[in-house]
């Protein structure tokens, strides 16, 4: 199942940098992320951005993607900037996002297997993703997985807090990227993807909350459609998260 294109209108507020950078066949796939057809590479999806934080998580991701070529995430081409918003170039994944309504999914073992496989690869590199979540999940028409959205990619091992524009999915985050505590870790990813997969086979195991405010109540997760590593992962997030919220403020 393909991304549905959404017509953009001539008179968009982008068309002049369509023209300069020679696309045609411009569509709207999300918000401020464009498909079209580029006589050079093809067919391209264009992200854009204007507001400051979206500028410094579009500067994360370039520097990123521009630095590290691989087959689990869309091929970095071109970027630049001028007074009014930057924007990056990237090949286009024919397929459907995780989130999509409808959406066949793959048996659950074959998808957590190709999850991880991704996941193992990109942190070889020396960094976490940083906003795991069904929607920056692809699956092309060949089944593979593709991570997308990378403005929250951050090195491994680095102080959270020293990251302001790096942003969460507070839903399907961890316990210390949400409070921005801690050092980042590989196994914040795969947290991510617990959550992602229980909610996509069952449902999402703190009702629809983040960790942290399902910590504060008496309610028992559900971790049904996880392997048993997965459901002691979530387990030990809500440990350190109760420990975390114990914890008297800094002053």
């Amino acid at each position: 199942m393909a991304r549905i294109a959404k017509e953009i209108d001539s008179a968009d507020r982008y068309a002049p940098l369509f023209r300069a950078l020679g696309l045609s066949q411009c569509s709207n796939l999300s918000h401020c992320v464009y498909k079209g057809y580029s006589q050079s590479y093809g067919w391209v999806s264009l992200k854009v951005a204007e507001t400051p934080l979206a500028r410094a998580q579009l500067a994360n991701e370039v520097r990123f993607l521009s630095e590290h070529q691989s087959p689990y995430w869309p091929t970095y081409l071109a970027s630049g900037n001028d007074a009014s918003y930057d924007w990056l170039l990237l090949s286009f994944e024919e397929g459907a996002v995780l989130s999509t309504s409808g959406l066949e999914l793959p048996e659950i073992n074959s998808l957590l297997e190709s999850l991880q496989n991704a996941l193992n690869h990109l942190h070889s590199f020396g960094y976490i993703h940083g906003d795991i979540k069904p929607a920056n999940i692809l699956i092309t028409q060949d089944r593979s997985i593709r991570l997308v959205d990378f403005g929250s990619v951050l090195p491994i091992g680095v102080n959270y807090a020293s990251f302001p524009h790096s942003s969460i999915s507070p839903r399907f985050s961890a316990p210390n990227p949400h409070l921005r505590q801690g050092r980042t870790h590989a196994k914040d990813d795969f947290f991510s993807i617990a959550v992602s997969v229980q909610s996509l086979y069952q449902c999402h195991p703190f009702q629809m909350q983040s960790i942290i405010f399902f910590c504060q109540q008496t309610s028992e997760p559900d971790t049904s459609a996880l392997p048993a590593r997965y459901q002691m992962l979530i387990l030990q997030s809500i440990t350190r998260a109760q420990r975390l919220l114990a914890k008297p403020p800094i002053r």
